[in-house]
């Protein structure tokens, strides 16, 4: 990841815009001038050559502009962390005002200390600015792998973290091979439907899962 256009473009494929765009055309506050309403109405009424398009043009594809302007009415691509970070705001100040929150899971965070200080500052800026203007129904939960839990936390601006506030940090302590195959177990479990009584690691193995876990430690050094 480059830019916040490349975090933008890994989130916005994966909400489900077929409810979506019936929460933005719903919108009364979001005048219907608004590009994200004309893309949000052809999603929702147009037939599928036409929703492709719209969807394509969220995503920050590289629609042909003749086609984008005839079908959706629009003329410019979503090509710059500008555009990307004012679209994102501005689909989850509706989304917000509908009572439905937005939950942002960001996993390996520590990858963005490896970006050169001009990559990083736009992604962390823009995501700032995303709460901002969204205070309410609107939660990232950050993962990073690392032993060090405040080598995570300064990664963020302080503008960031004074955001962030008082709340809790969750750190996993290392484990050894019992507890994280326990591990493992348990979180397949938490995804099993009620009544579930087949086999804890399905659909892997065990011995298979136990071995991992046994190779790891060993090129680790753990035990």
């Amino acid at each position: 990841m480059r830019s916040f256009l490349d975090l933008y473009q890994r989130i916005m494929p994966r909400l489900p815009w077929i409810r979506i765009a019936q929460v933005v055309n719903n919108d009364s506050e979001l005048p219907n001038s608004s590009q994200l309403k004309r893309a949000a109405r052809v999603i929702q009424h147009g037939n599928d050559h036409e929703r492709g398009l719209a969807q394509e043009w969220l995503f920050a594809g590289s629609v042909n502009l003749r086609d984008l302007k005839t079908v959706v009415g629009l003329q410019t691509r979503i090509d710059s962390d500008v555009r990307a970070a004012d679209l994102l705001g501005e689909l989850l100040g509706s989304l917000g005002r509908h009572g439905l929150r937005v939950v942002l899971l960001f996993d390996e965070f520590q990858r963005i200390g490896t970006l050169a200080e001009k990559n990083r500052w736009p992604v962390l800026s823009n995501l700032r600015s995303l709460f901002s203007q969204n205070p309410t129904n609107l939660s990232v939960v950050l993962a990073a792998a690392t032993r060090l839990e405040k080598t995570a936390v300064d990664l963020l601006p302080a503008e960031l973290r004074t955001l962030i506030g008082p709340r809790p940090k969750i750190s996993l302590p290392e484990m050894n091979v019992e507890e994280a195959a326990s591990f493992v177990e348990g979180r397949l479990a938490s995804f099993r439907p009620p009544g579930y009584s087949g086999d804890a690691f399905h659909p892997l193995r065990g011995d298979t899962v136990r071995e991992t876990i046994e190779f790891i430690a060993a090129e680790k050094d753990l035990t």
